[in-house]
């Protein structure tokens, strides 16, 4: 008998034992628990792990109130060398409310915003289709390893709400897009947060803003490490930010190059430079990778790579859960009651 295992886990590594595991599919002909990711949430109770199988419907929305871990499918892994199974994605966008502090979000697709509206949440290894909103209230937020892809509103990537403050946002290791609506009219920026946040973290990123609003607009932080591809000004809209060991690609700064270890290199992500090993392209990730002799290359802080690949929070191709897979399952009975098998996985970490 050879089968090929439909489930993506073999365990989740650092789980609470205590905590419960509780899967949702919403494919009539698969036998899940849940068909909702909202009612999973609703039986869940603090701490535990929803694991969310790929799906060619999407889940739609969340509204979280409890503090859980959210485990997709990722994303970009419909060809080779994922297996059948891993070739849908888990597509949920999330409101995270009072309640929901200290939960994370790992390997989903959001075609909608995901909304912060408490403090301490972790997201990461996601391909966001429009922007990720920060509420009042909402700090200590970490969003690393993402591919955020917002052409859909007039807003920022990452966008914090005008009146309100936050503090202690880390953004590290995301692609970070901003781009034109639907009529061609730059619109779009990076990360615009208000000019009141402290304590504003941006380290080994990639940029690609368009003309229009800024590439990031912050309050005081730290912009360190990343690689940046804008095709206009205003770069900067920041009041006290330290901007360190930068690569800049298409249009120089005087403001920041040749100062405080950034760099410019003349080239752009739409053609072929010196810089990345493939010229960008908005369904894939693996362009992202630094090619040999790229002036990226140890010219971070410390001797750091630049861009999404280095750092402490390196980037995960295709947005991959850390959990181990189970690719292939063979067993065949004998006589004797004796049953050999054999297993294959694959390490996502």
């Amino acid at each position: 008998m050879n089968n090929i295992l439909t489930l993506f886990f073999l365990s989740f590594i650092c789980l609470n034992v205590n905590a419960t595991i509780r899967r949702v599919n919403n494919n009539a002909s698969v036998s899940s628990p849940y068909a909702t990711a909202q009612a999973a949430h609703d039986a869940a109770v603090a701490g535990d792990t929803i694991l969310v199988d790929g799906s060619p419907t999407s889940y739609n929305s969340v509204n979280c109130s409890k503090q859980l871990t959210w485990v997709g499918n990722g994303y970009f892994t419909s060809i080779a060398p994922f297996p059948p199974f891993m070739q849908n994605y888990s597509t949920l966008s999330f409101s995270l409310n009072t309640g929901s502090a200290f939960s994370k979000i790992i390997g989903f697709v959001t075609g909608n915003m995901i909304n912060l509206n408490t403090n301490n949440i972790t997201i990461s290894r996601c391909f966001i289709l429009d922007r990720i909103n920060v509420n009042n209230g909402a700090g200590n937020i970490s969003i690393l390893d993402c591919y955020i892809h917002n052409t859909n509103a007039p807003y920022g990537s990452i966008l914090g709400s005008p009146t309100f403050n936050v503090d202690n946002i880390l953004i590290a290791n995301n692609f970070i897009v901003g781009g034109y609506n639907g009529g061609g009219v730059p619109i779009v920026g990076g990360v615009i947060l208000n000019s009141q946040v402290t304590g504003v973290n941006i380290l080994n990123n990639i940029f690609y803003c368009y003309q229009g609003l800024p590439a990031i607009s912050i309050g005081f932080g730290i912009i360190k490490n990343n690689i940046f591809n804008n095709s206009g000004n205003p770069l900067f809209s920041s009041n006290t930010a330290n901007v360190l060991n930068n690569l800049f690609m298409n249009q120089t700064n005087i403001n920041y190059v040749g100062q405080n270890g950034n760099i410019f290199v003349n080239g752009s992500l739409t053609a072929s430079n010196s810089v990345f090993q493939g010229i960008y392209a908005s369904w894939d990730d693996t362009w992202m990778k630094l090619k040999p002799g790229s002036p990226a290359l140890s010219a971070g802080e410390n001797g750091i790579d630049c861009g999404v690949f280095g750092g402490n929070t390196p980037y995960k191709l295709s947005g991959v859960p850390p959990i181990p897979v189970i690719t292939n399952f063979q067993a065949n009975s004998i006589p004797g009651n004796l049953l050999p098998c054999v297993l294959s996985t694959r390490s996502n970490n």
